[in-house]
């Protein structure tokens, strides 16, 4: 009589091959199911001759408990310019927050913005079954919601030579008094023309007496000759 192996009915051995390719495609869509965000940063420098090298430092924080975050949460940027926090992956829907601020540097003459910025990305369903998600950002003290983030920092340019500067500056001032100085002196001298005038005056009169006494000299002298004829 011919032994037959028993084995696993046909059926048991469909159904776990049944279960894998049923879940094959929930997984494929689910990896599908997500989409990526990037947070741009602007820093921006304002002022003259400012100088090169200046490194600004922007960190991003998580308000919304296991939200995603990015490989490095901490920028560092030499010069105005921009950075970005990302991308990160976002599979569940929702509202997911952040806070982006500047670090305040102590580089002298350098004002640093010290906002903060709340970050919110919006995650939701689209039309095809995928994700899509939306960005805003709102500065403190504002209610304004906007699609960039911007921190303003401002170089105070110093005055042409500091303090040599104003040394010289003063001798500006002496020598603009010095012109003020030779006009006075002139003016002073003017009455010279003045005395030469009383000279040419006295003179005349000098004369005038002269003249008056030769005449009175001339006349005794006649009389003197009269009376002796």
């Amino acid at each position: 009589m011919t032994s037959r192996k028993k084995g696993l009915p046909g059926g048991l051995l469909i159904l776990p091959l049944l279960f894998l390719f049923l879940m094959m495609p929930g997984q494929v869509k689910a990896a599908q199911n997500s989409c990526e965000v990037t947070i741009p940063v602007q820093i921006e420098v304002s002022g003259d001759k400012i100088p090169d090298g200046e490194t600004y430092q922007i960190t991003m924080e998580a308000v919304t408990k296991d939200a995603p975050m990015p490989a490095q949460n901490v920028q560092e940027r030499k010069n105005a310019g921009s950075i970005s926090f990302g991308p990160m992956t976002y599979t569940v829907p929702g509202d997911y927050q952040y806070k982006i601020s500047q670090t305040v540097g102590k580089t002298d003459r350098f004002t640093y913005d010290t906002s903060t910025y709340l970050v919110t990305v919006r995650v939701v369903n689209a039309e095809n079954g995928t994700l899509k998600s939306e960005m805003w950002a709102v500065k403190d003290g504002s209610e304004t919601k906007s699609g960039t983030i911007s921190f303003g920092n401002h170089y105070d340019t110093p005055k042409s030579g500091g303090s040599k500067k104003h040394h010289h500056s003063s001798k500006t001032e002496e020598t603009t008094v010095t012109p003020v100085t030779v006009q006075t002196l002139q003016t002073l001298a003017s009455p010279k023309t003045d005395d030469s005038a009383n000279v040419l005056l006295w003179g005349a009169f000098a004369a005038a007496a002269l003249l008056g006494v030769a005449v009175m000299i001339l006349i005794t002298v006649r009389n003197g000759r009269r009376n002796e004829e």
